[in-house]
């Protein structure tokens, strides 16, 4: 099944390639993890400040959309950077436990 709820503004979105059944989980090993699928979760790891997520869909203008899935009281803030085969998530400052994402890729 496609993505529900992904609107096109004056440009085509071809859902075709947000088809998926399954999603990568790699929250049980948080860190740095290699996820080839449209969407998923995963985790910076406690005292770290980023995970980096490879993606064999993310292309240097991908969108990528992340959503806390916890709280900690340093890593506050979350960014995602794209590049060719991969993306960068970043916390504003090293985490006392493991964060959780979710994310989704578009392109």
């Amino acid at each position: 099944q496609p993505i529900i709820g992904i609107t096109s503004f004056g440009s085509a979105v071809n859902a075709g390639t947000y088809q998926t059944s399954s999603a990568c989980d790699s929250r049980g090993a948080p860190g740095n993890a290699t996820c080839n699928t449209a969407a998923g979760w995963s985790a910076i790891a406690g005292a770290a400040t980023a995970a980096t997520i490879t993606n064999s869909n993310v292309t240097a203008t991908s969108q990528i959309f992340i959503t806390r899935q916890n709280t900690d009281v340093t890593c506050i803030q979350l960014k995602a950077v794209e590049g060719a085969g991969s993306f960068v998530v970043t916390c504003s400052a090293a985490a006392t436990a493991a964060v959780s994402f979710a994310w989704f890729v578009v392109n």
